[in-house]
C-alpha cells in the first residue's frame, strides 16, 4: 500500500493500493488528474479521502481506468474489493485542515 498527499509517480510501481488525502485547496487534482494517473501506473485500488465532504472514496482498477467501488461517508462502514474482509468503521476526524 502507498500513501501519497503529493504525487511521485517514480516512487508508485504497480502497488496495492494507493490512499490519497485530497487536498483542500485544489481536490480536483487528486479526483481527477492523479486519478488517471495512478491508473497509469496499474495500481489495483485508489482511496481518496477527502476532508471537504468527508468522504472515503474507494476506487477499482478495471484495464486502463478506475470505478468506483464505493463512496463512504461518516458512519458506513468502508470496504476493499482488493482486499476482501477489509472493513473500516468510518468514525474518522477530518478536522484540521482551515
Amino acid at each position: 500500500m502507498f500513501f501519497s498527499s503529493r504525487l511521485r509517480l517514480d516512487a508508485v510501481e504497480a502497488s496495492g493500493a494507493v490512499v490519497e488525502l485530497a487536498s483542500p485547496d485544489n481536490p480536483e487534482r487528486d479526483t481527477v488528474v492523479k486519478r488517471a494517473d495512478y491508473a497509469m501506473t496499474a495500481s489495483a485500488e485508489y482511496w481518496i479521502v477527502n476532508p471537504i465532504d468527508e468522504t472515503l472514496t474507494v476506487l477499482t482498477l478495471e484495464g486502463d481506468h478506475y470505478v468506483e467501488h464505493g463512496v463512504f461517508e461518516r458512519g458506513a462502514v468502508a470496504t476493499s474489493a482488493l482486499l476482501g474482509g477489509l472493513a473500516l468503521h468510518r468514525h474518522l476526524h477530518f478536522g484540521g485542515f482551515g
